[in-house]
């Protein structure tokens, strides 16, 4: 993914005690970077003064470009282009997106738990698995405080992505397509109408519930009663 290839080349140093630090440098430099990019899901993160004109046009250029692609993401999803079925491990996939977002979560000061002890497997399309564990992900870094916790629990046929934040969001707004919430107005407003989109196309129900001071998003991974 984009935070992990960024941090990868941060690290991408000669050998030695100096060249060992200034890697570390790098990755931390990058790790703030992406920060400002993974956290507000479509702008880079603040420039200095003497840049702003540049990163102004950088940001509008990035944030036009982000939100090309999630309408089209969006609408090919709604059009039914993914057709192909495979048997997604959803275990694996929480360990690969976690690993790849460890140093952005670390900026943060962020402490992930996985949080389960049996298989998870699940037929659908293995993309639209990665978009939606992601997009969750992604959601809940940006609603956790500093030094909060993120979680992902999983059972039978089900999981839940947990953070740690102050209040609860406005349940009767967040799958809507283009809502911002007021803690992140740089968001395109589709990461969640994704996540919806995604949990439709197959069935899932997808909630949203605040309780005991952390925001939960459940999925259940086989069709409701009622579907």
């Amino acid at each position: 993914g984009l935070a992990a290839a960024g941090l990868v080349e941060a690290a991408r140093l000669p050998g030695g005690r100096g060249n060992r630090r200034a890697a570390d440098a790098n990755r931390r430099g990058e790790a703030a970077r992406l920060h400002g990019v993974y956290a507000s899901g479509d702008g880079p993160a603040p420039v200095p003064d003497g840049e702003a004109a540049l990163g102004e046009r950088e940001g509008d250029s990035f944030a036009l470009s982000r939100l090309q692609k999630d309408m089209l993401q969006l609408s090919r999803i709604e059009n039914g282009a993914y057709t192909g079925l495979e048997e997604v491990d959803f275990v694996e996939l929480f360990k690969e997106t976690t690993h790849d977002l460890n140093e952005i979560f670390a900026y943060k000061d962020i402490r992930c738990r996985l949080e389960g002890e049996c298989e998870l497997i699940a037929s659908a399309h293995p993309a639209l698995c990665q978009l939606l564990v992601a997009n969750l992900c992604r959601n809940a870094y940006v609603h956790t405080p500093q030094a909060g916790t993120l979680r992902i629990v999983w059972g039978n046929k089900h999981f839940s992505i947990c953070n740690t934040g102050p209040k609860a969001l406005d349940s009767s707004h967040i799958f809507q397509r283009f809502y911002k919430d007021s803690s992140n107005p740089s968001s395109t407003g589709l990461g969640l109408s994704l996540c919806q989109a995604i949990c439709q196309q197959y069935h899932w129900p997808i909630t949203y519930s605040y309780k005991n001071g952390e925001h939960i998003f459940h999925v259940a991974l086989c069709p409701h009663p009622n579907s």
